[in-house]
């Protein structure tokens, strides 16, 4: 078995949402959210894989047909608000 090394893409779509569910969402309830950030094994040895979070990562009920290789994983994030 090798370690798998991997990188982390938040895309700006992620940002884009958080922003709007942040206002119009969950305003000032800093309960920790669901995260559905996706693996993507990469098949070549010479790249690394990929955890990417996007606009897709805030709902199981919203499906992101990106790939056939990518594996979902349940995560959490906390909501903290700053004066």
């Amino acid at each position: 078995m090798h370690f798998v090394y991997w990188n982390v893409m938040i895309d700006i779509g992620f940002w884009t949402r958080l922003a709007k569910n942040k206002i119009e969402v969950y305003q000032l309830d800093d309960t920790p959210k669901l995260l559905v950030p996706k693996f993507r094994i990469s098949n070549r040895p010479e790249k690394l894989s990929l955890l990417s979070i996007d606009a897709f990562s805030f709902g199981l009920s919203e499906e992101d047909k990106s790939g056939p290789i990518d594996f979902k994983i349940e995560a959490q994030f906390c909501n903290t608000n700053t004066i």
